[in-house]
């Protein structure tokens, strides 16, 4: 058993090390929520705000960053950063929900990359709810 587990823990690290290059560097450098920055859920309740806020980079420009199909930055299109920031309002629903950002370059495909939330129903004695 401890063999199988020394088998399967590089593959694990690199799952996080990939997720923690995207949230910081990559080509989407998240600072809000912070918990995108380690790769990891970001909690919400159903009618909070959150607020998302990072930079795009595409080598030869971005021309424009997308959240959930709607536009929230546009650029020049040269710049090879694209600050964002948009605020999300969360909706119905519960457990666990991918977020996806697509960076539209000046050049080649669109880069897509996903985050996640947990959406957790406010409880009847919550007093934001």
């Amino acid at each position: 058993m401890a063999e199988l587990r020394r088998r399967h823990v590089p593959q694990t690290v690199a799952v996080y090390a990939v997720a923690a290059w995207v949230a910081s560097g990559g080509p989407v450098e998240i600072f809000e929520p912070e918990t995108w920055r380690h790769g990891a859920p970001q909690p919400v309740h159903t009618g909070d705000t959150v607020t998302i806020q990072g930079v795009a980079r595409a080598e030869g420009g971005v021309v424009s960053v997308e959240l959930e199909g709607r536009v929230i930055a546009r650029g020049g299109g040269s710049d090879e950063e694209l600050p964002f920031e948009t605020t999300w309002l969360i909706g119905e629903g519960r457990g666990f929900r991918q977020v996806t950002l697509v960076i539209r370059p000046r050049e080649g495909e669109p880069l897509e990359r996903s985050f996640a939330v947990t959406i957790v129903p406010r409880a009847a004695t919550d007093p934001e709810g």
